[in-house]
């Protein structure tokens, strides 16, 4: 899931960061509401999580996005990053 405020080329900059871990997107949602872009229900193929956490810090470093996290139906499972101020 990531949160940001909607701008134009965010999707652009958010599939970059994709491209750049060589990582394909199987499913991508999103929804727009008072200004603010949620994408969830992105589906994708990840190695290991150290990928995915090097992945998470990218995506949190495109400007306009305040969070991305993963979730999973798993509770135990659950991996959080927070953006860093």
């Amino acid at each position: 899931r990531i949160e940001a405020g909607d701008r134009i080329g965010l999707i652009r900059d958010i599939s970059a960061i994709f491209t750049k871990f060589s990582i394909n997107i199987m499913e991508f949602n999103c929804e727009i509401s008072e200004g603010r872009m949620i994408m969830h229900d992105i589906a994708v193929d990840i190695d290991d999580f150290d990928q995915l956490d090097s992945l998470l810090y990218s995506l949190e470093q495109v400007p306009g996005v305040e969070r991305a996290t993963l979730q999973t139906p798993l509770a135990h499972a659950k991996k959080t990053t927070e953006v860093r101020e």
